[in-house]
């Protein structure tokens, strides 16, 4: 029997929990992502420039040199997922694009128009060699909220190169896990996940791609080994009636 593209999406999301769209995102869309990166990375500038010094040849280079030379002596003030300074039109952009949405609701089986969960950032991990800023294997909904249903959507806008996501497909079947609070991250805990890892996959996304993944799907970032910023945007869409019975989200 033919399956249309969409069925065959959506089917490939109720067996392994996630999807990638390659090329998904026009020039526009990046290079507004882009812009973002670098007004982020003037108000990082701004906001450390009485703390910390960078050099004049840095000042001068792009918003990577920028961000490597000052977060190279000054690992503490390393940032990791902002949100405050994020233009929403941004996310809007994103948020509302017709493939990315409609599919969304699909997945969520809603009639209801779908919000922005709140939990929604722009990151800039630097280099594995500045900065061990990488997450532990967890479920965007968890033991911690079982009642949370997502689609996560997460998008490179640097290069495959700069690390990005792993993931264990097939995992979001276990459904809300066990998670420990022991530092440095929130996680999976060790004596479930361990039967999982053979199962794990590296997804190598260049930017324009985006995956979309199931909220209990087992995921982590990877280790950013270039010698470059990794850039990155991330949100969750959630139905309106779990919005408004749950007040956790955002209207856009």
């Amino acid at each position: 029997m033919y399956m249309s593209t969409e069925n065959k999406l959506f089917q490939q999301f109720h067996d392994e929990g996630y999807v990638v769209f390659k090329n998904a995102l026009n020039a526009d869309l990046l290079n507004k992502l882009n812009q973002q990166c670098e007004q982020l990375t003037d108000l990082y500038m701004e906001k450390y420039s009485n703390i910390v010094s960078c050099s004049s040849r840095s000042l001068r280079e792009t918003k990577d040199f920028k961000l490597l030379d000052f977060f190279n002596n000054n690992r503490n003030y390393c940032p990791r997922a902002n949100r405050k300074d994020i233009d929403l039109d941004v996310i809007k952009n994103l948020f509302y694009e017709t493939r990315f949405y409609n599919f969304a609701k699909k997945v969520l089986s809603s009639e209801d128009e779908l919000v922005l969960f709140q939990e929604y950032s722009i990151r800039s991990v630097v280099p594995h060699s500045f900065s061990e800023n990488i997450t532990g294997w967890h479920q965007d909904a968890s033991d911690k909220n079982p009642d949370l249903e997502m689609v996560i959507f997460w998008a490179p806008i640097s290069g495959a190169e700069t690390g990005g996501l792993k993931i264990i497909p097939k995992s979001h079947r276990l459904g809300a896990v066990e998670h420990s609070d022991t530092p440095p991250f929130y996680h999976v805990k060790n004596a479930i996940l361990d039967n999982y890892l053979d199962g794990e996959i590296s997804l190598d996304l260049e930017p324009g791609d985006c995956v979309m993944f199931h909220h209990h799907m087992f995921h982590t970032a990877r280790a950013n080994l270039s010698n470059k910023i990794r850039w990155s945007i991330d949100f969750r869409y959630q139905t309106l009636s779990q919005f408004e019975r749950k007040r956790v989200g955002l209207i856009l």
